[in-house]
């Protein structure tokens, strides 16, 4: 599969030059401001991004314990203080922008190095990576984004080797003409995309104690009104259903920068199957998973996603959605519980065969 690359690497650069753009991907901010809600701590912040930003407004900057480092704050509706009534960013415009932090300014793109180059990575909790009329991505158009406020390119992380399972890990060259590639071009091909897997959702778990159940009702019953909490809920939910449990009425307190995307599309873009193939195949692309699971872990939980992800859209299809935007805000919640700290320990705890 041909690549989209960035020429002028310098020996530095060995890790994140190239610069590759998986093909098919597309992206384009519409000023949903989902990105700049309660759906994830925003930051981490500099000290010098943090102290720019207290001399605006003391209220706008807190401590993160679960991150260590400091995040935006959020105001009491679970949104950015500096998201505006039109839901677009102050930051923004004045200044050309110098006051907005990295972490706003590069989102939903990131970059992970490996020994080939540097993977540009999107994430789908965006809905304006997974709905609306979107240019393709590339990397003229991501670098911006992944330049420091001194002009660097930043990686999240770098991965050498691959776990293809707990025991066995291999070289990042023969990861991805053994395994990688292999499933990419399974899941184009396959009409269904649940069939590239060739595994089951839902299987066994290692752990004493370790159920489904249990691990769906921390879901369900956790405390906290924030977006993520409620998009937990949702996940928890699908987990019961697949069990024989049932549904309790949830809120989607995301809906409206969903409807602000769907309003500016009024024709659908694509269809569900066209958009969970491209998620899948963005979840394995940008190699995230390798600090918590193996290959064959991560084939198992994300056909497990995949299954939460259509029950999702069935059950808000019943709301009268149109399909791409049930899609959407399925796809949303799965990549966003699917990279956190209640999924990453399921996903090391599935049995591998």
């Amino acid at each position: 599969m041909s690549e989209s690359t960035e020429a002028g690497a310098t020996d530095a650069d060995t890790r994140v030059r190239p610069l590759r753009v998986r093909p098919g991907v597309r992206y384009q901010c519409q000023g949903a401001g989902l990105c700049c809600t309660d759906i994830h701590a925003i930051g981490e912040l500099s000290k010098k991004e943090a102290a720019k930003l207290r001399l605006v407004d003391e209220r706008v900057v807190q401590y993160s314990d679960a991150i260590e480092g400091f995040v935006m704050a959020m105001d009491p509706g679970g949104r950015c203080y500096f998201l505006g009534d039109d839901d677009l960013c102050a930051l923004h415009a004045p200044m050309g922008g110098a006051l907005k932090p990295y972490a706003c300014h590069r989102f939903p793109i990131g970059l992970v190095a490996t020994p080939e180059g540097g993977r540009v990575t999107t994430e789908h909790r965006c809905p304006c990576r997974t709905m609306g009329e979107r240019p393709e991505l590339t990397v003229e158009g991501a670098t911006p984004a992944l330049r420091d406020p001194s002009g660097q390119v930043r990686t999240a992380f770098h991965v050498d080797q691959v776990p293809l399972t707990r025991d066995h890990e291999v070289s990042f060259a023969r990861y991805v003409e053994e395994a990688e590639t292999p499933f990419r071009e399974a899941l184009q091909m396959a009409e269904d995309p649940a069939d590239a897997f060739d595994v089951a959702p839902f299987g066994a778990l290692t752990g004493e104690g370790v159920t489904w159940e249990r691990i769906a009702t921390g879901m369900v019953e956790i405390e906290g009104t924030t977006r993520a909490d409620e998009a937990r809920r949702y996940f928890g939910d699908a987990i019961r259903a697949f069990h024989g449990g049932r549904a309790g009425r949830r809120k989607r307190p995301w809906a409206g920068a969903f409807d602000r995307v769907e309003e500016k599309t009024p024709v659908p873009t694509g269809t569900p199957t066209e958009m969970y193939r491209d998620w899948i195949e963005d979840a394995v692309w940008n190699l995230y998973w390798t600090s918590y699971c193996s290959f064959a872990q991560l084939r198992r939980e994300l056909v497990t996603r995949l299954w939460v992800a259509r029950h999702i859209e069935r059950r808000l299809r019943r709301s009268k959605l149109r399909a791409d935007r049930a899609a959407a805000e399925a796809i949303f919640i799965v990549d966003l519980i699917g990279t956190s700290d209640w999924w990453e320990p399921v996903a090391h705890r599935f049995v591998e065969r």
